[in-house]
């Protein structure tokens, strides 16, 4: 009989904090902040270009901008019902229209180490 290991929680794939993670959500590693984030709003992971919802490789698309916004605010800015998931892919061009705050600029897809903030509180 082949046994199978499951992946190691060590970076929750929300925030991407190093050895955070204390659970999955959705097949994701997921810290306790970014559950708690979750049950209350909607993560908004900023990307560069579309990505379906069912990519779980999605590091190489992110810009960098991250940011928890209420579920209410979520569908009045972006004019669209809250995602099951609580976690949304938003482009550029939409996350500007939408008057997201650039808190959260972190994490291994934003490299540039001047202009990098600590997450802030949800929106």
């Amino acid at each position: 009989m082949i046994g199978i290991a499951k992946p190691r929680l060590n970076t929750c794939w929300f925030c991407e904090k190093p050895q955070s993670a204390a659970a999955w959500s959705n097949g994701r590693a997921v810290c306790p902040t970014c559950d708690r984030f979750m049950a209350q709003g909607v993560i908004c992971i900023g990307v560069t270009s579309p990505i379906s919802h069912d990519v779980i490789i999605d590091k190489i698309y992110r810009d960098g901008n991250w940011c928890v916004v209420s579920r209410d605010e979520f569908e009045k800015r972006f004019r669209t019902s809250v995602p099951h998931d609580r976690f949304e892919y938003i482009e550029r061009a939409q996350w500007l229209r939408a008057g997201c705050t650039k808190f959260g600029k972190h994490g291994a897809s934003h490299n540039d180490n001047n202009q990098r903030e600590e997450i802030g509180d949800a929106v």
